[in-house]
């Protein structure tokens, strides 16, 4: 089911008389832009933008507009469904032309809000919604705006402004559906990975990805990983496989807290899903557990290095990393790490709710 489909959830947003109810929907972009939704997000922003291409020429367009506005950023960063970006694209560039076809009685914009400060300030536009609903609200609570005191309340409900805004969140949503479905190019990397005999150089490839410290993020748009992925679909060697297969379970382990963009994700499980999954179901002589299963975060890239065929920067690992290598290369073990980082990176891509 797309995330984004109208549902009874968004009845909330509506009075009973069918007008939006701008407290409700206020509250719920304001928990959104601070980072705590208290709703699903992708259901609130797929409602609105719907909502906005509905009312573009109404009373509702103003907070509509505000709130898609206010949290424009979200798509990019926490939407994993296209078509819920898709469906916000679609939405809001109807909404956008409505806006533009509309009169505006502002000679270059004067008398729009601007809103180079209020970038800054997102959850107090969320605040702004119910007042831009409400006129006597608006009188009476507007001086208590910390940073969007300074304009008056037509500005803010002028067709001009909002077709404005509307271009704003399009280009941020357009960003969000290349980030979503499209894979960074790493064709200029082979020159850094690739030896003149053309095998690929492990060593360095773990230094650009980083031992894991996540305070430390060297991967965060995910091409070294989309690399590593890459070159197992197209046919490592068979030495590279094992390291390269477990540099790509990193990457997959770190997709959520370094935010990784969709779109190298699936990569990397394009690449998980090459590894023979057979051996998972059969005995194996470490069925007690594979001693290096529980190697912490920051010691992963020492233990790939510890794997690599010999290479040009042999000399300069100086990891002190113990390896039972029987143990590391058996194919159960193989199995269970790629198992393993799928089912990680599907919950991140939120798989289970398509």
């Amino acid at each position: 089911m797309d995330p984004a489909t109208p549902s009874a959830e968004t009845n909330a947003y509506l009075r009973n008389d069918g007008t939006l109810d701008a407290d409700t929907f206020a509250e719920d972009i304001a928990s959104v832009v601070c980072g705590y939704p208290d709703c699903d997000p992708d259901v609130l922003l797929g409602w609105a933008a719907g909502r906005l291409a509905e009312q573009a020429t109404g009373d509702e367009a103003a907070p509509l507009a505000v709130g898609l506005y206010a949290a424009r950023t979200y798509p990019y960063w926490y939407v994993r469904h296209p078509a819920v970006v898709r469906r916000m694209i679609d939405a809001v560039r109807t909404a956008s032309a409505a806006l533009d076809a509309a009169d505006c009685p502002h000679l270059e914009g004067d008398g729009h809000p601007g809103l180079d400060a209020a970038d800054t300030y997102t959850e107090e536009l969320a605040d702004l919604i119910p007042l831009l609903s409400d006129e006597q609200r608006w009188d009476e609570e507007i001086e208590d705006m910390e940073t969007l005191n300074a304009e008056p309340r037509d500005g803010w409900l002028c067709p001009g402004f909002l077709a404005g805004l509307s271009r704003e969140v399009l280009d941020d949503l357009e960003r969000a559906i290349q980030r979503i479905t499209e894979p960074p190019d790493t064709d200029h990397l082979d020159a850094r990975y690739l030896s003149e005999d053309g095998r690929a150089d492990i060593v360095r490839i773990t230094r650009d990805l980083g031992d894991g410290r996540w305070r430390d993020p060297k991967d965060p748009t995910g091409t070294v990983g989309v690399w590593a992925a890459r070159r197992l679909i197209a046919g490592a060697r068979p030495e590279e496989r094992l390291p390269l297969l477990l540099l790509v379970c990193a990457a997959a382990r770190r997709c959520a807290w370094e935010q990784v963009a969709p779109a190298a994700v699936h990569v990397y499980r394009e690449a998980l899903a090459t590894v023979d999954a057979a051996p998972l179901a059969a005995p194996c002589p470490h069925d007690d557990g594979h001693p290096t299963a529980a190697v912490p975060d920051r010691s992963r890239m020492a233990l790939v290095r510890a794997l690599r065929a010999p290479d040009a920067h042999a000399d300069e690992v100086d990891d002190t990393v113990e390896v039972d290598q029987e143990a590391v290369r058996c194919p159960k073990y193989a199995a269970e790490q790629a198992r393993d980082a799928l089912d990680y990176s599907r919950r991140y891509l939120r798989l289970d709710e398509e």
